[in-house]
């Protein structure tokens, strides 16, 4: 899986994921990006800016999911992903690797930058790679022609 984020306005970009079980629990909240395995831990956004997840350069160049538990009633059923932009840098230590993070703290964040989201898909893309158009307007594409 990837990620295309487009933000509205400058800010930073954090995304929070989260197993989601057959019994309606959801697993521990994981800060999978930032990082600095990804854009090198940058997650400045700002408008008409493409932020992919992970970026094509990196390795890999995409997520994958996998089943987290398989006790009877609590079987994982998908992922959540909680995409939060802030105005200033939240004071986290990012590393390498995903970063654990309380359910409170979440449910704050949710609370104090909850908003509206739009969501593209494109029918039937499944599985078909990018064409080189696509690929140039992602966050390194555009910062080539970018001067500010």
């Amino acid at each position: 899986m990837r990620l295309t984020i487009e933000s509205p306005r400058e800010g930073y970009l954090y995304v929070v994921d989260r197993d989601l079980y057959a019994d309606g629990k959801m697993g521990d909240a994981m800060l999978i990006f930032p990082t600095r395995s990804m854009r090198k831990g940058n997650n400045q956004v700002r408008p008409g800016r493409l932020i992919d997840l992970p970026e094509q350069e990196d390795n890999p160049n995409y997520f994958t999911a996998k089943p987290s538990r398989s006790a009877p009633g609590s079987e994982q059923v998908g992922e959540m992903l909680t995409v939060i932009i802030t105005e200033t840098p939240l004071p986290l230590t990012i590393g390498d690797q995903p970063l654990l993070i309380s359910a409170v703290e979440v449910a704050k964040w949710e609370k104090d930058w909850g908003s509206e989201t739009e969501r593209f898909e494109m029918v039937g893309g499944a599985g078909n790679g990018w064409t080189k158009e696509e690929g140039s307007v992602g966050s390194y594409g555009l910062a080539a022609t970018d001067s500010s």
